[in-house]
């Protein structure tokens, strides 16, 4: 994407175009060629961007990855389930694109909710999801699972490693420059917020806890749950602090500059450095964005270069609509902090929404919907950044 990258981050602020505008939802904005209004169907379709459906998957991607030879992984776990909290089988399969194939396969652990990433060498991390259901129990808590999985596209094969510490649902995973991933936020299994940063090895295939030497933060496991027993466990304290609160799924992005930067879901934004464990404050986005996107912008392979992060949908609140307001984030001379840049807003305010970067350098989000999860306010379009 080298040739692009400028012209995106800094030419692309004239903001988002949108792509098949057909849906109810769809109403004004920019077309693709440069009109406002609806793009219709037929129109659309001449154009070089056109969706195709695809076959059945058999059971809801929940959870997807592409792999390295070029099939997809996906998982649904409990949610594929038309009863909640199932006791299995947790359905996870590989779709081959080329073919239409579908390999269906189970697995005895809930992997609904977990956290995913695709290791250097194909393999995938599979970490986390649900132990219990929040209608599981007296304390209407969701309570998170340990078990942790690798994923090979070899053998076709789901293998399980050493569990995590403690639970996970709705973690998320970061692959950093030396390979290992970084694994943070979720519930425990006693339905509190897991505030240990830990490490996956792949080569050991194991975690580490990192604390951070700056802080004397704790965390005790169950410790938001008045239900929890007395008793269990705890991490932390002074020159090993834990780290700081996160969101559910926190947004997180290894960056140019060698931190990971977390910045979504809440306003709150953080970086942390993955050699001494510190975690820093990084300033506040204008709104928060549950279930936005945060997206690192395509570079220009320089070696000085830090990066910019561009963030949008979402909304402030649960409770709230999606918001259009668009911001890019660039690293500061400290690079552990951020300057906000507000830039044109989306056409569509997205919830939900998926992206992905385009051969040409742009970046696509297709779907979501403008409140929770409602399927009335769905967006049955695309739009260009």
């Amino acid at each position: 994407f080298a040739a692009g990258a400028t012209t995106l981050a800094f030419g692309s602020i004239l903001g988002f175009s949108s792509l098949l505008s057909t849906n109810k939802n769809g109403g004004g904005g920019s077309g693709i060629n440069g009109s406002t209004g609806r793009i219709p169907q037929a129109a659309a379709q001449s154009t070089s961007g056109t969706f195709v459906l695809g076959p059945n998957t058999g059971t809801i991607s929940i959870h997807a990855a592409n792999l390295t030879n070029g099939k997809i992984l996906y998982a649904a776990g409990s949610g594929f389930h038309s009863t909640y909290e199932a006791v299995g089988p947790f359905f996870w399969n590989t779709f081959d694109p080329v073919t239409g194939s579908i390999t269906n396969h189970t697995v005895a652990k809930d992997l609904f909710c977990m956290g995913q990433a695709v290791l250097p060498d194909g393999r995938v991390l599979c970490a986390g999801g649900t132990l219990e259901y929040d209608t599981g129990g007296p304390d209407g808590t969701w309570k998170g699972l340990a078990s942790a999985y690798e994923y090979s596209p070899g053998s076709n094969s789901l293998t399980k490693v050493q569990s995590m510490k403690h639970g996970r649902w709705y973690p998320y995973c970061i692959v950093l420059e030396d390979g290992k991933v970084l694994t943070i936020g979720g519930y425990d299994e006693w339905g509190s917020n897991n505030d240990l940063a830990e490490i996956y090895n792949p080569n050991t295939k194991s975690w580490s806890i990192k604390y951070d030497s700056t802080t004397s933060n704790t965390y005790c496991v169950g410790n938001e749950n008045p239900s929890a027993p007395p008793g269990l466990p705890c991490y932390g304290g002074s020159g090993k602090g834990t780290m700081p609160p996160v969101s559910l799924y926190p947004r997180a992005l290894f960056v140019p500059t060698g931190l990971v930067a977390v910045a979504g879901q809440s306003k709150t934004t953080r970086t942390w450095n993955p050699q001494t464990g510190k975690w820093t404050f990084a300033g506040n986005l204008s709104v928060a964005r549950s279930y936005g996107n945060m997206v690192l912008l395509p570079l220009n392979n320089d070696a000085s270069e830090k990066g910019q992060i561009l963030v949008c949908g979402g909304s402030n609140t649960s409770e709230e609509n999606a918001t259009t307001v668009v911001q890019l984030l660039t690293p500061s001379a400290s690079n552990t902090t951020f300057t906000f840049q507000t830039i044109a807003s989306c056409n569509f305010a997205r919830r939900h929404a998926p992206n992905a970067y385009l051969p040409d350098g742009n970046l696509i989000f297709f779907g979501g919907t403008n409140f929770q999860n409602a399927s009335s306010g769905a967006y049955l379009n695309a739009e260009i950044f």
